[in-house]
């Protein structure tokens, strides 16, 4: 996600994230529950519901997180494992 966009989430935002905790490049849907807003660079806590687990809190960073819908950004994770177009 852009810097941009990031320090420009709010509290009720809905993004998608690649779940920190597994690893894997799926992503889950989240709503951005708390905004710290610092001078240069936000910190984000986003409410995720993984499949299978509990609701948690999480702090990622801006680099695993999309908005929801998701724009056009490039990311290596969600076109990781896809065969370039011919």
């Amino acid at each position: 996600m852009l810097a941009m966009e990031w320090n420009a989430l709010r509290e009720g935002d809905r993004v998608l994230v690649h779940h920190p905790a597994d690893g894997s490049d799926d992503v889950v849907s989240g709503t951005v529950v708390m905004v710290d807003m610092l001078r240069e660079f936000n910190s984000v806590g986003i409410r995720i519901v993984p499949p299978g687990a509990d609701p948690s809190v999480t702090w990622p960073s801006s680099r695993i997180v999309h908005l929801d819908p998701r724009g056009p950004e490039p990311c290596w994770r969600c076109t990781a494992g896809v065969a370039p177009a011919a």
